[in-house]
């Protein structure tokens, strides 16, 4: 019940929430207190960096390359993974579908501007529990999918119109040197 409960708020927030970093973080605390995680973390393309939102805001530090292989240990294995963090290494690697217990379980979001998003459940992956975990993951990705993608666009369209403006700004500033 309390899963159908997380879904539903979700489902609302996606619906009606705004495009913030703010509402993301408040999607994660949904996720975190629903699965029972340490931490649940959303990593998300901006420019040219990997960005996090999590909840607790104070989450554990990875690095971009720790990042980077996680994306490719998913996209290499064809679903979530699971793995263990040793000196902001990510090691141990195994599916997420496996009966093997990790720290850390990493799904992908699937937005369509990027295959870099991430969410990442820290204290999760028992074996008893890791099923359960992953049919509510699967429930939830596609309102966790829209909130994110609302405020990547939103993100997006910002840094759009600030280079529009750069670019007319300089128009306007040749124009008039020239005349």
């Amino acid at each position: 019940m309390r899963e159908l409960e997380a879904l539903r708020h979700l489902a609302k927030i996606a619906n009606e929430g705004l495009a913030a970093r703010h509402t993301v973080g408040l999607a994660a605390s949904i996720i975190r207190r629903t699965t029972g995680a340490a931490e649940a973390i959303v990593v998300y393309g901006q420019d040219q960096d990997l960005l996090v939102c999590s909840d607790p805001d104070e989450s554990t530090e990875f690095t971009p390359i720790a990042l980077w292989v996680v994306q490719r240990q998913i996209t290499e294995l064809g679903g979530p993974v699971a793995f263990n963090l040793k000196d902001h290494r990510v090691e141990d690697f195994v599916s997420a579908a496996s009966a093997d217990q990790r720290e850390f379980l990493a799904l992908a979001i699937p937005t369509t501007e990027s295959a870099s998003e991430l969410c990442i459940l820290r204290g999760v992956c028992e074996r008893k529990a890791c099923a359960r975990l992953l049919r509510f993951m699967e429930s939830a990705m596609p309102a966790l999918t829209t909130i994110l993608e609302r405020f990547l666009n939103v993100d997006r369209g910002r840094r759009l119109a600030d280079k529009l403006s750069v670019l007319a700004n300089s128009a306007q500033v040749l124009t008039q040197v020239r005349t």
